[in-house]
């Protein structure tokens, strides 16, 4: 007999790698949609949240609170030794009317993405001072590595106004923050939040 002639007997077709492609690829679609699904049925996060009634007064209190400062035409200026725990930080307070005569003040910086940096001081008003003077120190918070472009956020009792701060990471000097419509806008995204 000839070589040439011999014929070989076909592979079964499991043995062949084709088939095993063209049912690979539909097969980990198919394998694809239910770890989908289990992730979706098991890990969805809410849409709603729960208590959206009360998270929506307290939206309508802070731009309540904002216009406030608007209507009393506040004006506020901050001066701050560092950004550490301790460091001194005086607040002179100015309005276009009578002064607010709140015993003390929050005074906020907030970091753009990490609020556990966020700096907050509860200044406490002077005795005997000439207009509304505050006098406060930070609370302890985390390190900031670099400077950071802050929003500063200040505090009365029933009155709110923020604005831009300076990008910093030590002393701050000569910071002011005034009372406009747009901080009751940007109040309303903040408590949206």
């Amino acid at each position: 007999m000839n070589a040439a002639t011999i014929e070989t007997p076909p592979r079964p077709w499991y043995r062949e790698p084709w088939p095993w492609v063209l049912i690979g690829l539909p097969l980990s679609a198919v394998i694809g949609s239910f770890v989908s699904a289990y992730l979706a049925v098991h890990g969805a996060d809410k849409v709603i949240d729960s208590d959206y009634y009360r998270h929506g007064l307290s939206i309508n209190a802070e731009l309540e609170r904002a216009q406030r400062a608007e209507s009393l035409g506040l004006s506020a200026r901050f001066d701050a030794e560092g950004l550490k725990a301790g460091d001194v930080v005086r607040l002179q307070l100015g309005a276009k009317g009578a002064l607010p005569t709140d015993a003390t003040v929050r005074l906020r910086l907030v970091h753009p993405t990490r609020p556990e940096s966020d700096r907050i001081a509860v200044l406490a008003r002077l005795p005997n001072a000439e207009g509304a003077r505050y006098e406060g120190s930070w609370q302890p918070t985390e390190k900031v590595a670099s400077a950071v472009a802050w929003r500063i956020v200040v505090e009365g009792r029933d009155w709110r106004m923020e604005g831009d701060g300076p990008e910093a990471a030590g002393a701050i000097s000569g910071v002011e923050v005034t009372a406009t419509p747009q901080a009751a806008t940007r109040a309303d995204k903040n408590a949206a939040e």
